[in-house]
């Protein structure tokens, strides 16, 4: 019975056209898809709505040093029980960062390794 359930996803990017890729595809892989181009956006949602995982890009233009998802990480830590968390990112020198602040995150992704529609595969992964 739950195989019919439509997995909840909240994908956080500030590149308009990489953020319409990630719906377009996770829609057509049938999740339901929720977006935030910016960090105080995506903490809203999270306040509002339960995610099954956030696919988040670290460094959102809207924060001053552009890194704001790492604060949605952490809100998702605070507000959330059970969100599964992927990072996606421009840089790997980010990793480190990740881990410094232990945001138990399931999986980094470095843009540029794949089309967009390459994240389909580690979220139902993720999901698993």
């Amino acid at each position: 019975m739950t195989e019919n359930i439509k997995r909840r996803i909240l994908v956080v990017e500030d590149k308009p056209d990489l953020l319409y890729l990630y719906r377009f595809f996770l829609e057509g892989a049938g999740f339901l898809v929720d977006t935030a181009e910016t960090k105080d956006f995506a903490i809203k949602a999270l306040r509002f709505t339960i995610y099954d995982l956030a696919l988040v890009d670290l460094q959102l233009k809207d924060d001053i040093n552009h890194k704001g998802g790492l604060d949605v990480l952490a809100a998702i830590n605070d507000l959330q029980d059970g969100t599964v968390k992927i990072v996606v990112s421009g840089t790997s020198r980010i990793r480190d960062s990740i881990a410094s602040h232990n945001l138990e995150i399931a999986k980094f992704i470095l843009k540029g390794d794949g089309p967009p529609e390459d994240v389909i595969g580690p979220i139902k992964k993720a999901l698993e």
